[in-house]
């Protein structure tokens, strides 16, 4: 089975920073106690995204996404990996960030019998589906996110292809002129 935190995340991160230049802030859902080692789940960070990222569209303006990293089983990704703490976030957030799910499912990049494959969706495409889907997951082979899928290049990193909403996204930040300040 493939780790979320010790290789999904660290793609995406990578992706993001490496390949194609976003700021990148990356939080943990919790931190260990320095004194007794147990998991400290922090209030200020419940719910919120895995993944804050920033894009330059001009000078001192950013675009802002929020992206949140699972990793789905063999063939699909469960409704339910997502908790209830990160929908509340969500729908506290979305004004502020636009808001993405990265998602892996398959056991091995290459693999014959369950390849590895990954999607950057918009996350309202993701309730959209947990709501119109009969079906407890998002599979492999769902047809709506088929145009989603990102493409692997090699050493930890995947590729956006041009024709992503992601750059559809920021270019309409940057024509429409609805940016966030740099702070």
């Amino acid at each position: 089975m493939v780790s979320e935190r010790k290789l999904i995340q660290p793609e995406a991160t990578s992706t993001f920073k490496n390949k194609y230049g976003f700021q990148v802030d990356t939080t943990r859902d919790f931190i260990r106690c320095p004194k007794c080692y147990y998991g400290i789940y922090p209030d200020s960070a419940r719910g919120r995204f895995d993944t804050i990222i920033g894009y330059p569209v001009s000078f001192g303006k950013m675009y802002w996404g929020a992206v949140e990293v699972k990793n789905g089983t063999k063939t699909s990704l469960p409704f339910a990996s997502v908790a209830d703490s990160q929908r509340e976030w969500y729908e506290k957030k979305k004004e502020e960030y636009f808001m993405w799910l990265w998602f892996s499912i398959g056991e091995r990049i290459g693999g014959k019998k369950y390849p590895r494959r990954t999607w950057l969706i918009p996350f309202n495409l993701f309730l959209e589906l947990e709501n119109s889907l009969n079906r407890k997951s998002i599979s492999a082979d769902c047809e709506q996110i088929k145009e989603y899928e990102l493409e692997w290049s090699g050493k930890g990193q995947w590729v956006i292809p041009d024709e992503h909403l992601l750059w559809e996204t920021i270019m309409q930040t940057k024509n429409e002129g609805v940016m966030n300040e740099v702070v």
